[in-house]
């Protein structure tokens, strides 16, 4: 952090203070653009985004009349952005998308995962899973197809349901969450 450092000093030139903090505030934007750069390909990744204040704005209600102007800028804290992204179809029968809020459930190593990503595929025991190998949670736990089902007779219904021919096997677990 490099406007870290100046933060103690309360008598330093306020024009290199003012400065100081806006590269630090303009280095962590980039990080988090680079890091959006980065995951932009992969299936159901939330974009971070970072706000930022200046001091004055964030210290004035802190602030007694007698202390001077304060003067920089302060990164807010960065966030998810859960808005509705780009749906692409990949023409492969397993894979899936949400329209509108919420997440898939899988089940990971150490309970429940939520992911975005719909892009899942039957393993060697026939267990509907995603492109980590976790198995995808359907209503009464994992979707399991019976082993005289081809992949070709798996079908997922707009409304989460899983099929194998005219059976109904499960029903995909979405899960919302209050706060994301």
């Amino acid at each position: 952090e490099f406007a870290s450092s100046f933060m103690e000093e309360r008598d330093m030139i306020p024009g290199l203070y003012s400065a100081a903090t806006a590269m630090d505030a303009a280095n962590r934007r980039q990080e988090v653009v680079s890091e959006n750069l980065a995951h932009l390909q992969i299936p159901g990744y939330r974009r971070r985004v970072m706000g930022q204040a200046n001091f004055d704005t964030v210290l004035r209600p802190m602030q007694n009349s007698s202390t001077s102007s304060l003067l920089g800028t302060t990164p807010e804290k960065v966030t998810y952005d859960f808005t509705q992204g780009h749906i692409d179809e990949t023409k492969l029968k397993l894979d899936v998308a949400l329209h509108g809020e919420g997440f898939f459930t899988v089940q990971g190593p150490g309970g429940p995962l939520y992911t975005r990503s719909g892009a899942f595929h039957l393993d060697t025991q026939g267990t509907l899973v995603n492109v980590d190998g976790m198995p995808v949670q359907g209503t009464s736990g994992p979707i399991q197809i019976p082993g005289d089902s081809s992949t070709s007779q798996i079908e997922i219904a707009k409304d989460g349901s899983v099929y194998a021919g005219d059976q109904r096997i499960g029903q995909l677990a979405i899960v919302q969450f209050a706060d994301n």
